[in-house]
């Protein structure tokens, strides 16, 4: 009776799912068909106009062009891409009447954004190796080990977007997103403590499974836990200089630093980001309104009307906002498995080269990921965790999906969902405020059509660009709502879900990954603010299952 019982909720859960999928679907192709543009000018007209001009045709001319490729950029403008064989030569902004206001070259040399010390494939190649040792366990064979490796994987398309590579970009980034994606989900929806696939585990002569270790405490297996500790801490003071260093003075802004700094001027002179964006950069103020706040205090020291401007001031908020990250990470890591724990984890978050280069640009990647750290750092806190997860979906919209499930896994306790929710509101209606405050409803809907240029812009770095089945992404995207609705419904549900940080985050993770993948452009600038998740969910030990506490209300 009870098996059938079983059977009976495996099976009703499974439609459900299916119906949810289903309604996502419909939902994901009418939103599709609403925001999707077609390009203004097909491959051959829009390359003419672009031919057309004699120094562009000289420059195409000499880099051997052979391949062109055009994408919608917006209602008006379409996305040029010329190319030699796979290696990018020049993105074009088109008008339909073959002017061209906008120009990307990518010449010899060419850096993504950021330091161009800091990728160096020495100094990225040290940071791949550092994060490694700070992550990588014994024995060898074990799916933990797979999940570094992965992450490395990604922090690898650094060196081969710089190549000029955007499609092969993809054939790493991709399958590395897709198994994170799984993997977190697994984690998220299973029990701890759970057995690894057998080809996955290493057993000792009597048959018992091997002990974990991590691969820096046995390469250091001759010193004292004090002393290796005092190395550890070493280490991480010279990283941390490092990374100042090459953030400020030596980092370069990229062009999200710049477009956030020329929104946050924008309010300080009591103007809309919105339409107010300097046109250096195309779409600038594709932001949150939050975004923009959080830098206001920067540009009122120092404004940013044009790239002719300083734009430093975009690279201080980064480096704040890197170091905040760090000590929460270093605070949940160390209640996680202690002081070195903590340490090594910190150092991999400092040594994960995405981080660095993030910040060497200005990129406002590193405040959301600072949000995101704090509040897997206060997740046993109601109120300031679900603070910190709202304020980073106020900045970068898809850590909005996390939020249910963040918010359900304290339903069993009254003060603290009651706080939790309270929070939540009083930010979000604090934000509206203020945005109307700058003009009115009009400006909320500005916000709202800006920020959908992210779902109709086309970019050769798209999965979807690549595979040319526009329907594929849809029901990807389509199954990430799913998933993101399946594990609120579960954390409401299940109990001991609720109260597993490692599994909440776990989940939080797979969401958002899933819906950056299922975006129509992706960047390693991403990471740094779901990396927190991804970390507390496979890098740091399970040891805190055993003294697992109840949510608090503050």
């Amino acid at each position: 009776m009870t098996e059938d019982r079983k059977s009976g909720r495996a099976g009703g859960t499974a439609i459900a799912v299916a119906l949810v999928f289903a309604i996502a679907l419909v939902f994901v192709v009418i939103a599709h068909s609403a925001t999707q543009k077609k390009p203004k000018l097909n491959v051959r007209t829009g390359a003419a106009a672009v031919v057309a001009q004699p120094e562009l045709a000289s420059y195409l001319r000499r880099s051997g062009w052979n391949r062109t490729v055009a994408l919608p950029l917006d209602e008006r403008l379409t996305r040029v891409s010329f190319l030699r064989g796979r290696v990018v030569l020049l993105d074009a902004a088109v008008a339909p009447d073959g002017e061209v206001p906008y120009l990307q070259f990518y010449r010899s040399g060419y850096i993504r954004a950021g330091s161009q010390t800091a990728q160096s494939p020495l100094i990225l190649a040290g940071l791949c190796l550092l994060f490694a040792l700070m992550t990588i366990t014994l024995p060898l064979r074990r799916i933990g080990n797979l999940d570094v490796l992965a992450l490395v994987v990604l922090a690898l398309t650094i060196h081969v977007l710089n190549l000029r590579l955007f499609e092969p970009s993809l054939l790493l980034s991709t399958p590395a997103l897709l198994y994170l994606i799984m993997r977190c989900a697994y984690v998220g929806f299973h029990p701890a403590r759970i057995p690894a696939p057998a080809l996955f585990r290493a057993s000792e002569p009597g048959g018992a499974e091997a002990p974990v270790r991590p691969i820096f405490t046995a390469l250091t297996g001759r010193l004292a836990p004090a002393r290796r500790d005092r190395l550890l801490a070493l280490v991480l003071v010279g990283l941390s200089l490092m990374t100042a260093m090459l953030v400020v003075p030596g980092g370069s802004t990229g062009d999200v630093g710049l477009a956030t700094m020329s929104g946050a001027t924008a309010l300080t002179e009591g103007k809309s980001p919105y339409r107010h964006v300097t046109e250096d950069v195309v779409h600038g103020d594709t932001y949150p309104f939050f975004m923009y706040l959080l830098y206001a205090p920067v540009a009122a020291v120092n404004p940013v009307h044009d790239a002719f401007d300083n734009l430093d001031g975009a690279l201080w908020p980064a480096v704040l906002a890197l170091a905040l990250a760090g000590l929460a990470i270093f605070k949940a890591a160390g209640r996680a498995g202690g002081r070195t724990v903590a340490l090594r984890q910190t150092l991999a978050w400092l040594a994960f080269a995405p981080v660095l280069v993030a910040a060497s640009a200005g990129s406002n990647d590193l405040a959301a990921a600072a949000l995101v750290a704090w509040a897997v750092a206060w997740a046993t806190h109601a109120g300031r965790s679900s603070l910190m997860l709202a304020a980073a979906a106020w900045a970068k919209v898809i850590p909005v999906l996390a939020l249910p499930l963040w918010l359900l896994r304290f339903r069993s306790d009254g003060a603290a969902a009651r706080r939790a929710v309270i929070t939540v509101g009083v930010l979000s209606v604090s934000v509206l405020v203020v945005m109307l405050a700058y003009g009115g409803p009009p400006v909320v809907g500005d916000m709202l059509q800006a920020i959908s240029f992210q779902a109709s812009r086309g970019s050769l770095l798209s999965t979807w660009t690549l595979l040319k089945v526009p329907a594929l992404q849809a029901v990807f995207l389509a199954a990430v709502l799913t998933l993101a609705m399946f594990a609120a419904w579960r954390t409401w549900r299940d109990r001991s879900l609720a109260v597993d940080h490692r599994r909440i985050c776990a989940l939080a993770a797979a969401a958002i990954l899933g819906m950056q993948l299922a975006a129509n452009y992706w960047s390693y600038a991403y990471l740094p603010w779901v990396y927190p998740l991804i970390a507390a969910a496979l890098l740091w030990p399970v040891a805190c299952d055993e003294q697992q506490t109840e949510p608090q209300a503050i």
